[in-house]
């Protein structure tokens, strides 16, 4: 993960994954229910993407 994250966008990312594993939901799965690509939380969660406040 990028060294120059806010704590808040940590934060945003370790709870996504968080609750992801929780619901027993892969990256990719997730991604694809959003109707994002396959790849979508995977960028997200390796610090490379924002999500917007109403995907959020």
């Amino acid at each position: 993960m990028n060294n120059k994250l806010s704590e808040n966008r940590k934060f945003l990312i370790n709870r996504l994954g968080y609750f992801r594993v929780r619901a027993k939901l892969s990256a990719r799965d997730l991604s694809l229910r959003m109707g994002k690509s396959p790849g979508y939380i995977t960028k997200f969660e390796a610090g490379g993407i924002n999500l917007p406040a109403d995907v959020i």
